[in-house]
């Protein structure tokens, strides 16, 4: 069976990342993407955002840091993972981040 543990994500930086390292001097970014949701029931308007954690590693981390920052457009495809510290957490490990263009990332209300 193929890797069912597989998450895709567009939205836009919340802030800022913070970045550092890993034991092995691997660079290490922590950021949050800000996911919006435009839907419509009984012909009204409906708007679900949703602030997803991120952790990317390596090459990803580094473009992160260097050109992210609040607002700033990200597709992120990595996986789902949980921690217990503090309080069993949910976030997605970034295995590939990129910018997409703004038009990418418009949902069919904006164009």
């Amino acid at each position: 069976m193929a890797d069912t543990n597989t998450v895709t994500i567009s939205g836009s930086m919340v802030q800022k990342a913070s970045g550092s390292e890993t034991q092995d001097s691997v660079p290490k970014a922590s950021f949050t993407v800000l996911s919006r949701r435009v839907y419509y029931v009984e012909g009204a308007e409906r708007i679900e955002e949703n602030e997803i954690e991120v952790l990317a590693y390596g090459h990803g981390a580094n473009a992160i840091l260097k050109y992210g920052g609040p607002g700033v457009a990200v597709l992120v495809t990595g996986y789902l993972s949980t921690y217990v510290r503090p309080i069993g957490r949910m976030h997605v490990v970034g295995v590939e981040v990129g910018f997409p263009s703004v038009s990418q990332c418009r949902g069919r209300d904006r164009e």
